[in-house]
């Protein structure tokens, strides 16, 4: 073989390489842009996710809050009404006592 046939040979190889590098970057950034694009939707989904799980959280609070409000008034409402009553009791007893 002529050195122009061994040197035509080996530049065909580097052709050949190079147009698989060149295939291989091209599928590479076609991987790159789906993977942006994933995530871009990964981030759009999060900040969905973190919407909707602070208005479930302000709702959760909002219904703990009423929650404690039916529990609680009912309790201190019949406290004040067993110290009124025990107030007026011993002030009728103190009065008895007075007027004996």
């Amino acid at each position: 073989m002529s050195s122009t046939a061994k040197l035509q040979g080996k530049v065909d190889n580097v052709k050949s390489q190079m147009r698989k590098n060149l295939n291989s970057a091209m599928e590479r950034g076609d991987h790159l842009d789906d993977m942006e694009e994933r995530a871009g939707n990964l981030a759009d989904t999060a900040d969905m996710f973190q919407k909707r799980t602070k208005r479930l959280r302000k709702k959760e609070r909002c219904s703990n809050f009423k929650l404690w409000l039916v529990i609680c008034v009912p309790i201190i409402c019949i406290v004040l009404i067993v110290l009124i009553v025990t107030a007026i009791v011993i002030g009728v007893i103190v009065s008895n006592q007075n007027s004996n």
